[in-house]
């Protein structure tokens, strides 16, 4: 019964005595002022300059150290910077307008990455953009995940003499960037979405699985890459 009282007086402590600490994994309180992340969907956060010393530490956790992120229009803290497992939390009176500023189209800048570099897409048709990244996620391979693999309909061809492309965007505060991780290839005048390469440990010819493109999104990208020299 001890025990038990012991336990519910530190929570309370915890609660109701600090003023920086976390509330639970989606926010956290600094000098009496709370912070929430979730503002920015699946976007990935960018290298960004921030504070030499966490403002929130966690001896026991050096994921869960907070700095602040600094130059930027809202009050961001960041979890674990420069790492895959890095958060942004955004001061909670910010919050609203930063999910909104994110979730517009019109503030980013979107590329297409190839061996030789970025290249900016200006002009780009944003809704073609969107409908081409909604076919992506639903057909990509994804590791460790068989049921969604076996359930992707891919076919097989020799690798084609073509290019990686991979069409992304960042935006305009270089905060954040969409993931870079789905590559495309132009096989006889269409663009095929990339499943894997399959090497066959040098017993058979290289081959690729891959997803066809709808028709309407592989013509409108396939022209976007053939008017643009850099990408040729």
């Amino acid at each position: 019964m001890k025990r038990i009282l012991s336990i519910i007086l530190i929570v309370l402590i915890l609660m109701l005595g600090g003023c920086t600490g976390a509330l639970d994994y989606h926010s956290v309180i600094l000098d009496d002022v709370t912070y929430r992340t979730g503002f920015y969907g699946d976007l990935y956060v960018m290298d960004l300059q921030h504070s030499e010393e966490p403002v929130i530490k966690d001896e026991n956790n050096y994921y869960k150290n907070f700095y602040r992120v600094e130059d930027t229009e809202y009050d961001l803290l960041i979890t674990y910077p420069g790492g895959i497992n890095g958060e942004l939390y955004c001061l909670e009176s910010n919050w609203e307008a930063a999910k909104e500023y994110y979730e517009n189209p019109d503030n980013f800048t979107y590329y297409c990455g190839t061996d030789s570099g970025r290249f900016e897409l200006e002009n780009i048709d944003i809704e073609k953009y969107e409908e081409l990244t909604k076919f992506t996620k639903e057909n990509i391979y994804v590791p460790f995940n068989s049921l969604h693999n076996n359930s992707v309909k891919t076919l097989t061809m020799p690798i084609p003499d073509s290019m990686e492309y991979v069409f992304y965007k960042q935006s305009k505060d270089n905060i954040f960037t969409s993931s870079k991780g789905y590559e495309f290839l132009v096989a006889d005048g269409k663009l095929i979405l990339l499943f894997r390469y399959n090497y066959h440990q040098g017993e058979a010819e290289p081959e690729c699985t891959y997803v066809d493109v709808p028709e309407n999104l592989s013509n409108y990208f396939v022209s976007l890459i053939s008017n643009n020299s850099d990408l040729r």
